[in-house]
């Protein structure tokens, strides 16, 4: 057997944003263990509410995933590529995707940190009104779809 290092999280904090009100009940009393990838990593809901999200230009966004067209507007990400779903009905073969992990804070009203393009318009994104303001901006959120459509989307027209 040949060691490895393994990375282990303590006291991890996920706040997980879903479009679907109708679930919160489920992640309330949950009908199996949840889990953050591997069997081992269990973990507990402690809080469930429905936050109403608003539109804005200019918000931040930091320790997110984020749809791979943002990593050519920042430099501050790491390009992975991840399985995008499970497909069950073909024995769990995965949909693979690239994505951006963006680490550190990414300030969309900072061009050296969010880069636009000459002649398109300003992007739009769901921001929640209730978390922390930097600096004035509220918190960027970015959706993404696990059904086979065919394309990740495009997280500039998300919202």
């Amino acid at each position: 057997m040949n060691p490895f290092v393994r990375h282990v999280l303590f006291r991890p904090r996920l706040v997980l944003y879903l479009n679907r009100p109708e679930w919160a009940e489920r992640f309330l009393s949950p009908h199996y263990a949840l889990a953050l990838g591997r069997s081992q990593d269990l973990f507990t809901c402690t809080r469930v509410e429905v936050v109403r999200l608003e539109q804005a230009e200019q918000v931040y966004f930091e320790h997110t995933l984020a749809p791979y067209d943002l990593a050519r507007r920042t430099g501050r990400g790491v390009a992975v590529l991840m399985p995008r779903f499970l497909d069950y009905a073909h024995g769990r073969r995965p949909a693979w995707e690239r994505y951006v992990v963006l680490h550190r804070r990414v300030r969309l009203d900072r061009p050296e940190e969010f880069l636009r393009f000459e002649g398109e318009r300003p992007p739009r994104f769901w921001a929640d009104p209730t978390a922390p303001r930097v600096d004035g901006l509220p918190l960027g959120l970015l959706f993404h779809s696990w059904v086979d459509d065919g394309d990740a989307g495009d997280a500039l027209r998300s919202a």
